[in-house]
């Protein structure tokens, strides 16, 4: 049915993402600090979050990522829901992604 075309899109976006990052994952420090937090205040909104990862998926020529899927990220990553991300619940939850993408 719809749900099932929409889980699978899930999907390979989460896999789209965890490749995006496990590509970059010995810069995963640097690209939060020059990407994503460049104001070094330890977090960032979701808004600054969706835009610098559309950035770096631009950078990579992929640039198969939508809003959606972006947003769906951002909830994924903002464990403690303040509407903010900051360096710890990115790298895990990162890290999260990029396991199931090597398990699979």
């Amino acid at each position: 049915g719809e749900g099932d075309a929409a889980t699978e899109m899930e999907r390979v976006l989460a896999d789209a993402i965890a490749q995006l990052f496990y590509t970059h994952r010995q810069e995963l420090f640097h690209i939060w600090h020059c990407h994503f937090d460049t104001s070094a205040t330890g977090s960032i909104s979701a808004d600054e979050f969706v835009a610098s990862v559309r950035a770096l998926d631009k950078a990579g020529g992929a640039n198969m990522l939508s809003d959606e899927a972006l947003r769906g990220l951002v909830v994924v990553l903002d464990t403690n829901g303040d509407g903010r991300i900051d360096y710890q619940e990115f790298s895990r939850n990162i890290g999260k992604l990029v396991e199931r993408r090597i398990s699979t």
